[in-house]
């Protein structure tokens, strides 16, 4: 793991943190991002309560938390927090305050304290929200909102986690139609208290903490590796009382079906259990949007859980260092993610990039200009796979010197041909040592060879059919939009609308017939229909829910797709 990883107490430890802690600050008086959210507002922002003074209620803090807490084990993995008990039961009548509104509609709240926290998280067991309730968590000052959580976040195990928040106290708000009155229930099981690594109170933990060297990933040297950018995420793991920085990336398989895998580094994973994954939280986005370094965060979007399919280590062995995990949940069309094609040839490359997270910071670009070499990764007393790793030097670039750091680990790296070929492990590289190798687990050794059974292997997930491919194209999360496309055979408006739209065609679209298809963000069809064309056309969509849809008009060697939403 990323740096010198193996010197540790435990069998794997990760080098995976920074210097400040994850949490979104946002400047709005009233911002919202967070999980698969419905967003909205608490309906104690537009009433009247009485009664202000909530009840408030703390975890128990086992021992003194300051800033040089030691970290526990003997390595440099950087711990910002402790996760701490709490089992507070929404059905508990003396947790939190009760009032109703003049529909009999309830509206729920307590205040969660840990003092002296710089940043607080929540996790929830029994987690069940019935249809039409809302769950919001936001800070006293309602600077910063999360939210809102719906019978759709319902997770199946009942096991449910949130971002940060700034400060040592938030406020839960739970409000409850009349008609599913006593349906809702939850447990906050468990605060996470941060309790170092926040060097400015208006910036998370990770934002702009990696070495200066680092390049953005939309500096000039990242502009032909769009589709592989998409693809990187930030993970942020759930290790029993403990937390850390992880990379990672959405990765396609042969029946390209969009199911929702991440690949990253076994010792990322290794000592999160079920209950720990089911907490996990996927950062995507998480990027400038030019090759200058942003002073406001970027705002990423979020999911939660995922369960282990796969790991080199499930052959009791370090191997090729591999860990592959299935969301919890399909990922949203607007996340604009990738899944990721791969090469498992072994044939290695002439150059190419890694797209990471260095520090828990935004994402990162490092390129690599001479041939990748075979090597065994050896650390601490302990050694992979022989053969297993591709050892890399990083090159300076027109933006820098892009390396990898604590937080990069699992992270991929692409062939000459854009192809995933490999994820970090490990190495020496850093903004002081910028031409040390580092070592990525090969990709062909995580297909097959880490050992014989399918919780070893990467083929049997990601070639269920057994179709020999050697190499795969990836494909984005929604509709993908081919270079043939015409851009020109239709104006859609109003947009956004209630669902009441008019298709305007252009003058060479006039008397042909063209099929139309609706699909919704998860790319599944929800409207279809055969039309001949006219200069207009009605187009009635009321039926569908509120949200973003995409809109396919095709004809004979004509075709367009356009993006619009219902309100």
């Amino acid at each position: 793991m990323k740096k010198n990883s193996f010197q540790t107490i435990k069998r794997f430890s990760k080098i995976i943190f920074g210097q400040s802690l994850v949490f979104i600050f946002l400047i709005l008086a009233l911002s919202t991002h967070a999980q698969i959210s419905s967003g909205g507002t608490p309906a104690s922002f537009d009433r009247e309560i009485q009664g202000n003074d909530l009840p408030v209620y703390s975890p128990k803090i086992p021992f003194s938390l300051t800033k040089n807490e030691p970290v526990g084990k003997l390595c440099t993995a950087y711990e910002f927090g402790k996760i701490l008990p709490l089992e507070a039961k929404l059905s508990d009548l003396d947790f939190g305050q009760r009032t109703k509104d003049q529909d009999g509609n309830l509206i729920w709240k307590a205040e969660i304290s840990s003092p002296n926290a710089l940043a607080i998280g929540l996790y929830f067991s029994d987690f069940h929200l019935p249809r039409g309730a809302k769950l919001f968590i936001y800070n006293p000052d309602k600077e910063q909102l999360i939210g809102s959580f719906t019978d759709a976040n319902n997770p199946e195990n009942g096991l449910f986690a949130t971002e940060l928040i700034f400060g040592d106290r938030l406020i839960i708000e739970y409000n409850e139609p009349a008609h599913v009155a006593g349906i809702g229930r939850f447990t906050v099981s468990e605060v996470l208290h941060a309790y170092r690594g926040i060097s400015d109170l208006k910036n998370a933990y990770g934002f702009r903490g990696s070495g200066a060297c680092e390049v953005n990933v939309k500096c000039p040297e990242g502009a032909d590796y769009e589709k592989q950018t998409n693809s990187v995420v930030r993970l942020l793991i759930k290790e029993g009382s403990s937390s850390y920085w992880c990379t990672g990336s959405v990765i396609n398989n042969v029946r390209r079906n969009r199911t929702p895998y991440i690949l990253t580094a076994d010792h990322c994973g290794i000592d999160s259990n079920t209950t720990d994954l089911s907490q996990w939280i996927f950062y995507f986005n998480y990027q400038s949007a030019t090759c200058t370094t942003p002073t406001v965060e970027p705002i990423p979007r979020t999911m939660t859980g995922c369960s282990k399919i796969a790991a080199s280590s499930n052959a009791g062995i370090l191997g090729s260092d591999f860990y592959l995990v299935l969301l919890n949940q399909n990922i949203p069309v607007e996340y604009n993610a990738y899944f990721m094609g791969w090469d498992r040839s072994g044939n290695g490359s002439t150059n190419g990039v890694t797209i990471h997270h260095p520090q828990g910071d935004i994402k990162k670009i490092s390129t690599y200009t001479t041939p990748l070499s075979s090597a065994t990764y050896m650390s601490g007393g302990l050694i992979g796979a022989a053969g297993g790793s591709w050892e890399v030097t990083w090159a300076a670039t027109v933006s820098g010197h892009g390396v990898t750091e604590g937080g990069s680990s699992g992270s991929p790296i692409y062939s000459q041909d854009g192809f995933l070929i490999g994820t970090l492990t490990g190495g020496w590289a850093s903004c002081s040592a910028l031409t040390q190798p580092d070592y990525y687990g090969k990709f062909n050794f995580h297909w097959d060879k880490n050992g014989t059974t399918t919780n070893t292997q990467l083929k049997p997930w990601l070639d269920p059919d057994n179709t020999g491919a050697i190499t795969l194209s990836g494909n984005p999360v929604g509709i993908e939009t081919p270079t043939s496309i015409q851009d020109n055979l239709f104006t859609l408006f109003p947009n956004p609308s209630d669902g009441q739209f008019f298709l305007r065609f252009t003058e060479n679209a006039a008397g042909e017939n063209f099929d139309i298809s609706v699909s919704n963000m998860l790319g599944q069809n929800v409207f279809q229909e055969n039309i001949q064309v006219n200069y207009q056309y009605n187009l009635n969509l009321q039926q569908l829910s509120k949200g973003v849809y995409f809109i396919e008009i095709k004809g004979d060697h004509k075709r367009q797709v356009t993006k619009f939403s219902i309100q």
